[in-house]
């Protein structure tokens, strides 16, 4: 009974738990041969994350809520370069475009 109830996953409400979005799409990836994408997009709280692990130039971050309202920014990242959005509850998505091919989208819910 113990090992039944140490598989069961915990749910947690607190808003500072770290949650990954996930990602469909093309990415331009010149410096590495990885399948993985080399960015790391993720929700802490009211806030969402976008970490390049590689210089990408001019890329263009844009997050669209269910109601339609929009917020972009066109940034060039050096290695490690975290950008936050802070944003409110409800349902988003996010894209990531570049001039040179990366393409990435994706949506997620905030609670």
């Amino acid at each position: 009974m113990i090992l039944l109830l140490s598989s069961v996953p915990i749910y947690s409400t607190v808003s500072n738990e770290t949650k990954a979005i996930e990602l469909k799409g093309d990415c331009e990836s010149p410096q590495s041969k990885s399948l993985s994408f080399p960015l790391k997009v993720y929700i802490e709280g009211n806030t969402v994350f976008v970490q390049f692990y590689i210089v990408m130039t001019d890329a263009t971050i844009t997050l669209t809520s269910s109601e339609g309202e929009t917020e972009s920014r066109t940034i060039s990242f050096t290695e490690s370069q975290t950008e936050a959005f802070y944003i409110s509850q409800g349902m988003y998505h996010i894209t990531i475009t570049t001039p040179r091919g990366t393409n990435l989208y994706g949506t997620f819910f905030i609670e």
